[in-house]
């Protein structure tokens, strides 16, 4: 799958999600329902500034349209927690003593 691809699959993605026609698509972000077409389509890639308005009628980030499949994976709760704490304990290793107590008196209370 090529990033042609990766950005059709998920504009139509976008589009179906909301219960929207590529018609009114279109006539909200300024471009044809051919171009509209040819984007879900994979026969044409969108300039940044099409993915950018894209986004912004969708209520999402451009570069959600670059995400394969797999990134968009659902994430493993413990494996997070586990980075997050590992990642805690790191900070906590680099900070002064009086930084560490304001920190767990905030997580005591």
């Amino acid at each position: 799958m090529d990033i042609k691809d990766i950005v059709a699959a998920n504009l139509k993605e976008a589009r179906l999600n909301s219960d929207i026609s590529q018609t009114k698509l279109a006539e909200y972000v300024n471009l044809s329902v051919g171009m509209i077409a040819q984007i879900e389509n994979g026969v044409t890639a969108p300039s940044l500034k099409t993915i950018d308005k894209l986004a912004k009628a969708f209520n999402m980030r451009p570069y959600e349209f670059f995400l394969s499949l797999e990134d968009k994976k659902p994430f493993n709760k413990k494996e997070v927690y586990k980075i997050i704490n590992s990642e805690l304990l790191q900070i906590l290793d680099h900070t002064s003593e009086q930084t560490q107590e304001l920190i767990e008196r905030y997580f005591d209370q």
